[in-house]
């Protein structure tokens, strides 16, 4: 008597550990450790409402993602730094109007966003 598989029919039997698929789970372990690129937070950034403030190229009610990447350009902490600022809120660094808090935004995602406001929001 044949026992009841779980898997769809007609999908060949994979067995648990070969050569091949025990280098495929250590290629995507290594990946899953590879600093975060900032392809795509663009669209993070509208996602967390920061394009309600910032502009790529240009001042709005905030400063533009630029000028933010070239003042702190070559400091070695800036992407911590700016992350918790977009966690945090900060004030007087670009005049008067201060960031609120945005505690919506995960640590994760403030972390990707200040990443790819560093690179130039491109």
């Amino acid at each position: 008597m044949a026992v009841p598989s779980a898997r769809p029919a007609g999908l060949p039997m994979v067995p648990e550990s070969t050569p091949e698929l025990t280098l495929n789970r250590l290629l995507l372990a290594v990946l899953a450790t590879l600093p975060f690129t900032a392809q795509g937070s663009g669209a993070l950034a509208k996602t967390h409402g920061c394009t309600a403030c910032h502009a790529a190229a240009s001042q709005l009610v905030g400063p533009a993602f630029r000028a933010v990447a070239e003042k702190y350009a070559g400091q070695p902490d800036a992407a911590a730094a700016l992350a918790r600022k977009i966690c945090a809120g900060g004030a007087g660094v670009w005049g008067d109007m201060a960031m609120p808090p945005q505690p919506g935004v995960p640590e994760a995602d403030a972390r990707k966003l200040a990443v790819w406001v560093l690179a130039g929001a491109k």
